[in-house]
């Protein structure tokens, strides 16, 4: 288009109207709707006073745009005011000999070289603002535009820009006087490959507030912000060798006495982890179960077969066989092995945990010794024999001659002695730790009690089996009574007793407490990325473990994410935390778009169980020059602004059922040095690395669980 000879436009303008071309669509752009609602992973900071508008194309004025101040009724009337502006400073970015740079303290500010092959009329990029004379402004509380704001994007050479432009909008009111704001624009010069790539100006919001006096009435006069095509938008997007045009707005507020606000109940978020912890709320409404049933990880065959091996929680083997074959070798954990002969065999030996080895012969021969924990042994002789002298923990010792009854007493710790009178039986009674005493009368079978450390009494009538009760690592007894029966054990860690009863079958028993253990592995992937304009991220990896964005400038490569799971570990469901991964932010200095937000969708192996959860992370690639000086949106940190990263859904949407109870995956934070922090803030041209920390939280009142 040829230039206008029209001396009053500044060179290198245009001065004809130049059709707007439809935006590119800014789909997942971090905008406000009309109504004022942010979209899914869009993070807002609440300003008083203040809303950000957007950007809007002149045909309608916006409606009414909800104010954070207490709102009250309208109160009709307007007043009229002449509004303009001028670009008071810049700053640069590039060859400041290259800059060109025409306009300060004018309404349009110019700049850069024209790249001729791609911009023949050589025109300089360029903001432009236009006011109004006269403006109206309601005193309703709506919005009453002030002026309208033009970039004109042209095609410049790589030598030099702008990286931020600071307005001085003046408001002269009617019987009032004058205002005025300083608004700043951000700039994005984009590199033009491999083809033409749009600019963004990206507008902070604006916190500025007046207070004035209309009508002997207090109003306070707020910069609203922008809109465009009636939608409200941060970020400004003018396609290449093209103008694009924005209207600013304000509103007057009635101000009025603040009356005392209500605090509701606070319910403190998960991130703030304090002791006792606080409980993820649940999700609304619950989805689906997905059901784990906790499998039995061993069988104890009947007769006289193979043996079954049966792993504890964290501890080696146990080997059972069935009937009156060899003996059983039972290794418990960090101790020496249980030697358990079947039938009227040799003796027995079972060593304690920690303590001396234990031998309890069969049949109607010699005398057992079983030794007590961290005390001296005790000596109980066989039928007819001598007496037996039991010495107590920390008390005396009680010595019995037997006479074909053979009555043994045996004191336990703190409680009173236990009397058993036999005949040609020779019942051994030993009693545990800070318990009762155990009675078991045999007849022939000779059965051998031990009880478990902190636990009840155990008692196991045998038939010429000699059944054997070994109390697993820091768990409560297993009851494994009968010949030729194969009942399946369950082990658990830290967790109360096990129960089996066979009868020629097998059964599987599951866990009778509140707290069980799993094993558990994690890996994640990276799903559903939502880019700031849809095709020009340059986004690869999705769907494997790291995915990466931008345009690098030669220091380190693009930006990216990457998770790392963990292999095979235990948990509780006792609501401790356990971290499921290692996450890395790698914020390296991009050009062009980033992302907004990245799920990353986490498969966790329960006991060989596979389930899926997903949590979206929010992303804020943060203008690296702040504003004037400053980040406000990481205050304390000073320009080039970190980025950072926070997760939108802390509490997952997908349930699992153990035990008939749901429970949903809970992500608590990032832990890093040992502090639990909600976000997660990288400096510029750095790595940051923290762990994941995770907690099973159950569902109160979940919804009846589907059949598994």
């Amino acid at each position: 288009m040829p230039q206008s000879p029209n001396p009053n436009v500044p060179p290198g303008v245009n001065p004809d109207p130049i059709p707007v071309r439809p935006l590119p669509p800014v789909g997942n752009e971090n905008q406000l709707t009309p109504t004022g609602g942010l979209p899914p992973g869009a993070i807002s900071t609440a300003i008083p006073l203040n809303l950000i508008s957007g950007f809007h194309d002149g045909s309608n004025p916006p409606g009414t745009v909800s104010s954070p101040t207490r709102s009250v009724p309208p109160f009709g009337g307007s007043v009229k005011a002449n509004t303009s502006g001028v670009w008071i400073s810049v700053k640069d970015k590039g060859d400041k000999a290259k800059s060109n740079l025409t306009g300060i303290n004018t309404n349009q500010v110019n700049w850069g070289t024209p790249y001729k092959p791609d911009n023949p009329q050589e025109r300089q990029s360029a903001y432009q603002f236009d006011g109004l004379t006269p403006a109206t402004l309601t005193l309703d509380g709506k919005d009453c535009l002030l002026g309208t704001f033009t970039h004109f994007n042209y095609t410049i050479t790589g030598d030099y820009s702008i990286s931020q432009a600071i307005l001085k909008l003046t408001i002269q009111i009617q019987g009032v006087g004058t205002k005025e704001f300083n608004v700043t624009f951000n700039h994005n010069e984009t590199p033009n490959k491999p083809g033409p790539v749009p600019d963004k100006v990206s507008i902070p919001e604006i916190s500025a507030t007046q207070e004035v006096t209309i009508q002997g009435k207090a109003y306070a006069l707020t910069i609203t912000g922008f809109l465009q095509n009636e939608k409200v938008t941060r970020n400004f997007i003018t396609e290449e060798s093209k103008d694009n045009k924005a209207e600013i707005y304000c509103k007057l507020v009635l101000i009025e006495e603040p009356v005392q606000p209500v605090s509701p109940p606070v319910t403190p978020t998960c991130y703030l982890i304090v002791l006792p912890s606080c409980p993820c709320p649940p999700p609304q409404p619950p989805v689906s179960p997905i059901f784990v049933i906790y499998p039995p990880t061993g069988v104890i065959p009947g007769g006289q077969t193979g043996p079954t091996v049966i792993p504890g929680g964290q501890i080696g083997p146990t080997v059972i066989p069935g009937g009156q074959i060899g003996p059983t070798v039972i290794p418990g954990g960090q101790i020496g092995p249980t030697v358990i002969p079947g039938g009227q065999t040799g003796p027995t030996v079972i060593p304690g945990r920690q303590i001396g080895p234990t031998v309890i012969p069969g049949g109607q021969t010699g005398p057992t010794v079983i030794p007590g924990r961290q005390i001296g042994p005790t000596i109980i002789p066989g039928q007819q024999t001598g007496p037996t002298v039991i010495p107590g923990r920390q008390i005396g010792p009680t010595i019995i001659p037997g006479q074909q009854t053979g009555p043994t007493v045996i004191p336990g710790r703190q409680i009173g002695p236990t009397i058993i009178p036999g005949q040609q039986t020779g019942p051994t009674v030993i009693p545990g730790r800070q318990i009762g005493p155990t009675i078991i009368p045999g007849q022939q079978t000779g059965p051998t009690v031990i009880p478990g450390r902190q636990i009840g009494p155990t008692i196991i009538p045998g038939q010429q089996t000699g059944p054997t009760v070994i109390p697993g690592r820091q768990i409560g007894p297993t009851i494994i009574p009968g010949q030729q029966t194969g009942p399946t054990v369950i082990p658990g860690q830290q967790t109360g007793p096990t129960v089996i009863q066979g009868g020629q079958t097998g059964t599987t028993i599951t866990q009778q407490t509140s707290f069980i253990t799993f094993s558990i592995s994690s890996f994640g992937i990276w799903l559903n990325v939502v880019e700031e304009l849809a095709g020009y991220a340059y986004l690869t990896g999705i769907g494997t473990n790291q995915i990466s964005w931008g345009i690098s400038t030669g220091q380190g490569g693009q930006s990216s994410y990457f998770f790392q799971g963990i292999t095979t570990t235990s948990i509780s469901l006792d609501g401790s935390y356990f971290t499921l991964g290692t996450f890395t932010h790698y914020n390296y200095p991009v050009t062009g778009y980033s992302i907004r937000s990245a799920t990353l969708q986490l498969t966790v192996n329960i006991n060989g169980v596979e389930v899926n959860f997903s949590f979206q992370f929010n992303h804020n690639e943060t203008p690296n020059a702040g504003s004037n000086g400053t980040c406000p949106l990481t205050p304390g940190f000073p320009p080039p602004c970190p980025d950072i990263v926070s997760i939108s859904n802390s509490y997952s949407q997908e349930l699992i059922t153990i035990n008939e109870k749901q429970y949903a995956l809970c992500v608590v934070g990032f832990i890093q040095n040992n502090q639990i922090e909600s976000q997660f803030i990288t400096f510029e041209n750095q790595v940051n690395v923290a762990e994941l920390l995770c907690q099973f939280v159950e569902v109160n009142n979940p919804s009846a669980p589907a059949a598994a």
